[in-house]
């Protein structure tokens, strides 16, 4: 029996087992412990590490696969396997596609978003389908693919695989007679970090034989070969093959206030607009920028002020949005970084990791236990104790040093 000093735990759904809705658990685990009761709901089994899917067929690390029922009973949750097909707010339950009515005392929506390929004439850029990189690169060698055009077309999605596709595909077929162009929809090459990334960036290009045309769109008419036409400039390119990033449309999902465009409207703390006791994180949410390590920042926020809603202490800042990513060039690879807060950082660009742990995804949460599974060790790790990167004056290195975790040992130290 409960009693005041002894409430019951806060019921809290996430839908979605992705960045964000993997990055809540953890944070709920660690912040909140028994003080709330956990529902993971996804329709996929596993959280696959996406961003390392990229590098694959080039002799990059392997993309792994996390078993989601095993790490939400690590973190004392329980999981479900379904489709989240209705919201009743006001009953606060969730109905799914096979029937299952699962009740809430808050509901954490992190259902991601759904691709959308732009131009029907070309491959669609997967990076879970290692096999049709690895085609394609073969292909390349043998000679059969000597012009191919990587597209980027308007958002909302996220870019950079983009240009490691390119990079990668231009070292690894160098010696072939190849031509890869990347056309993008972006003023500049990865404009969103700044000005110091976007001349590494396009530095990197020009050194890999990539050539760039910004700021264009493209229409695509014909087969064997693919006939590209730009907007404005009304040039046209023949290429054998055309690969293109799709966008990201909102997730369907009735009976939530939705915009316009589907997604999902929050708060500074993830409070989905006219919608009680609902949350929001990741690419599902109106938030500009579709990235992982934003996904699994927006996710924090809420953990926290969820956990503070449960009656643990925590301390939060839910303005803080970085921008970080680590990008594999094929000639070495280039971290990223920059406050989207403050609009006069040009930006970090390193050789060497401006965060620790060094994942692709730098959650607070996800990348201790990405890190610690690749180092074989079982059970969640807790986040650092300082909460949110801080860039300590003590460590070696850039001025821009973020520490999700403790750095590693320098000169002996």
């Amino acid at each position: 029996m409960s009693s005041q000093a002894d409430p019951e735990p806060l019921r809290v759904l996430v839908l979605g087992g992705g960045v964000a809705g993997v990055e809540c658990l953890l944070g709920l685990h660690d912040l909140a412990g028994d003080r709330v009761e956990v529902t993971l709901l996804s329709e996929t089994r596993d959280l696959h590490y996406r961003p390392l899917a990229v590098g694959e067929p080039f002799g990059g690390e392997h993309a792994q696969r996390y078993v989601l029922a095993e790490l939400a009973e690590q973190c004392g949750a329980r999981f479900v396997h379904g489709v989240a097909r209705h919201v009743d707010v006001k009953g606060h339950v969730v109905k799914t596609l096979a029937g299952n009515v699962l009740s809430y005392d808050v509901l954490v929506v992190a259902l991601g978003a759904v691709p959308h390929l732009s131009y029907g004439r070309a491959l669609a850029f997967d990076v879970t389908t290692k096999e049709m990189l690895s085609r394609t690169l073969n292909r390349a060698l043998r000679g059969e693919v000597r012009r191919l055009v990587v597209a980027l077309p308007p958002g909302p999605h996220w870019t950079l695989p983009g240009y490691e596709l390119a990079l990668l595909l231009a070292h690894a077929a160098a010696p072939a007679d190849f031509e890869v162009v990347l056309v993008t929809a972006e003023r500049a090459p990865l404009e969103v970090f700044g000005r110091e990334a976007t001349a590494a960036v396009t530095g990197e290009l020009a050194s890999a034989g990539v050539q760039l045309v910004c700021d264009t769109r493209i229409a695509l008419s014909g087969s064997a070969p693919t006939t590209v036409a730009m907007t404005p400039s009304g040039e046209t390119y023949d290429a054998d093959l055309v690969i293109a990033l799709p966008s990201l449309r909102a997730p369907t999902m009735s009976g939530l206030p939705t915009l316009a465009s589907g997604f999902l409207k929050v708060d500074e703390h993830g409070r989905v607009s006219g919608a009680q006791d609902v949350y929001a994180a990741g690419d599902c949410t109106d938030f500009p920028i579709k990235h992982g390590g934003l996904a699994a920042q927006q996710a924090d926020v809420v953990a926290e002020h969820l956990a503070e809603r449960a009656g643990a202490t925590v301390e939060s800042d839910p303005h803080a949005h970085i921008l970080r990513a680590r990008m594999v060039t094929g000639s070495g690879d280039l971290w990223l970084r920059r406050d989207l807060g403050d609009l006069a950082d040009p930006g970090t660009v390193a050789h060497r990791a401006l965060w620790w742990p060094p994942g692709k995804i730098a959650g607070r949460w996800l990348a201790p236990y990405v890190a610690a599974r690749a180092d074989g060790e079982a059970g969640v790790p807790h986040a650092p104790a300082h909460g949110r990167a801080v860039e300590p004056a003590d460590v070696p290195g850039p001025r821009h040093l973020d520490r999700l975790g403790d750095p590693p040992r320098v000169d002996g130290r």
